[in-house]
């Protein structure tokens, strides 16, 4: 009553259904983590490009506003001396901020790469 051959040949294709559905659950799940990896190693070589285009860009008008100040009144050690404590007050303020500016916006934006 319970064996017939239509019963075991169904519950062989539901067990191979279940089988084929597992095989793609885990398919899907490397290719989610592939994607995922991909986009946090795309987001960190921008960032990185990024930092280092505007160090240049930072390091150049530090020059110029530093020649600028020698030939309007400061001596040439005096303008670069201004320009370092400029930059030591901003790293300062950055340090006693981490949290608010770098440590939580990091953390969204990686916490919304991994859970898209």
């Amino acid at each position: 009553m319970f064996s017939t051959d239509k019963n075991i040949e169904t519950l062989a294709q539901l067990i191979e259904a279940v089988r084929e559905y597992f095989s793609l659950q885990k398919d899907y799940l490397q290719v989610s983590a592939i994607e995922k990896t991909v986009r946090l190693i795309s987001a960190l070589l921008l960032f990185i490009i990024l930092a280092f285009l505007f160090m240049l860009v930072v390091i150049l008008l530090s020059f110029a506003a530093a020649f600028w100040l020698s030939a309007n009144g400061m001596t040439t050690a005096g303008a670069f001396a201004a320009i370092a404590l400029f930059y030591l007050f901003v790293v300062a303020t950055i340090y006693i901020k981490r949290e608010a500016w770098i440590q939580r916006p990091l953390i969204r934006v990686f916490a919304e790469i991994l859970t898209k």
